[in-house]
């Protein structure tokens, strides 16, 4: 995670929560909420990738032909070879996560496994291992640690306050799902300032110039695309910008996280450069 978009990071943070801190306790609530900035992205930085991981139920992969597909991508950008793991889902996709450019890991479906055959097993490797090169992986690790409570309470918070406000007390449910609505937009704002649609493009065309069948990158976004098209996951998530491709459907919380390029836009990217 380059030092701009720590800054970025730690900045809207104190904002945030210096707001609040200001309100209660004036300077030294903004004393406070420096510190508790700097807590939350080291916190962020060296939990995050393990957190990710657990959450994911992701578990080591032994697979000696993914292995050397990843061995040889990694060769290609001069870092060390990423650890495997490997998730029970149905829908191909996939993930990563990562500390530096040579202490990182990979997560795949068994989906993704089963479903691409591995020129395109490798090009969803390349692009992965492209995040990991350019430390971007770093970055949606961070954010991804920081939205995922958040964006969970504000899922329940919302739910509650709906079902109370027709239920039986009026005035809290209103309050509980005034608060949920005030939360998303902030988890949203940490992961718009930090994940850009260029990362994708970028690591896309960077994959596709290291790999020997260079439209097998397009033929896995389109078979991964049409997956989730069939059966998204369910539920929403400030964590889509993780994975290879958006897994979840398009509900109105979900459409506050949304970073990924389109699978048309990206296949249409890699068609340019291809021709």
């Amino acid at each position: 995670m380059n030092a701009f978009t720590v800054m970025t990071l730690g900045l809207t943070l104190w904002l945030m929560f210096g707001a609040v801190g200001f309100f209660l306790a004036g300077t030294i609530g903004l004393l406070a909420a420096a510190g508790m900035t700097a807590g939350l992205l080291v916190l962020a930085y060296v939990a995050g990738p393990r957190y990710l991981l657990w959450t994911s139920k992701a578990v080591p992969l032994d697979d000696p032909v993914i292995t050397e597909l990843a061995a040889r991508q990694a060769l290609n950008r001069h870092i060390e070879v990423p650890r495997l793991y490997f998730m029970d889902s149905n829908l191909p996709n996939a993930f990563s996560v990562a500390w530096s450019r040579d202490r990182s890991s990979i997560a795949l479906t068994t989906g993704l496994m089963e479903q691409l055959d591995d020129h395109e097993i490798e090009a969803v490797l390349a692009h992965e291992i492209e995040h990991i090169a350019t430390c971007t992986t770093v970055a949606r690790n961070v954010v991804a640690f920081l939205t995922a409570p958040l964006s969970a309470i504000a899922s329940r918070a919302f739910v509650y306050g709906y079902l109370k406000y027709r239920n039986t007390n009026k005035q809290k449910g209103l309050l509980s799902a005034i608060a949920a609505l005030l939360i998303v937009p902030f988890a949203a704002i940490l992961v718009h300032i930090t994940i850009s649609p260029k990362d994708t493009f970028k690591a896309d065309y960077r994959a596709m110039l290291v790999l020997q069948y260079p439209d097998s990158l397009a033929s896995a976004i389109r078979k991964i695309n049409k997956k989730i098209l069939e059966q998204p996951s369910a539920g929403g998530n400030a964590n889509a910008h993780m994975w290879f491709a958006n897994p979840f459907g398009r509900s109105w919380f979900n459409q506050f996280f949304v970073v990924h390029p389109s699978a048309d836009n990206r296949i249409d990217e890699l068609m340019l450069f291809y021709d």
